[in-house]
């Protein structure tokens, strides 16, 4: 009778446990619209490439993006050329492209020293998670970012796209050709 009860509980418990799990994911799937403000998920993470973290918001990025950003900063999180910008002063969405997996956004950022860049952000509908981030140096006068158009100067710093696999894009529109990993 004992050893009866005790498999139940045991049954019960792995069965909650389970459900939970799956709630959890599903609860980190998210529906990326062009009505979405990417400023807040930019934001933190700009700040944790400033000061290391705190560690939960890499959560933000997507495996392959968290593995890239690991390899390129030796573990760290941390991008000396993003922490000499200096905080964030203001950041303005000026456009975005919607691909099969979700939206890439084109953010121009301002910082208090004075440094601008424009930040591409895409955001995947499929993990729920930041799949494509890269960035550029800009000038106050410099011509707005384009999503449509991608990153154009060679002098950024291109976060995705370094140890990215072949992936054979849904389909072959140059929008996938810039941004592999939100056509996937």
């Amino acid at each position: 009778m004992q050893l009866s009860y005790c498999r139940r509980l045991l049954s019960v418990t792995c069965l909650a446990l389970t459900l939970a799990a799956g709630i959890a994911y599903v609860a980190q799937a998210q529906q990326f619209t062009n009505n979405t403000d990417p400023k807040p998920i930019l934001g933190q993470l700009i700040s944790a490439f400033q000061y290391c973290g705190p560690p939960q918001v890499y959560q933000y990025l997507g495996i392959q993006l968290y593995q890239t950003i690991a390899f390129q900063t030796n573990n760290t999180g941390c991008y000396a050329n993003i922490a000499a910008a200096g905080p964030i002063a203001s950041m303005q969405v000026i456009n975005v492209n919607q691909l099969p997996a979700g939206p890439v956004f084109a953010v121009r950022v301002r910082h208090q020293s004075g440094i601008v860049a424009d930040w591409y952000i895409g955001l995947s509908n499929y993990t729920g998670r930041v799949e494509y981030l890269t960035f550029v140096g800009a000038s106050a006068g410099s011509a707005l970012p384009d999503a449509n158009v991608g990153p154009v100067n060679a002098q950024g710093t291109d976060i995705s796209e370094i140890a990215q696999p072949n992936v054979t894009p849904v389909n072959q529109s140059s929008d996938c050709k810039l941004y592999k990993t939100m056509c996937k």
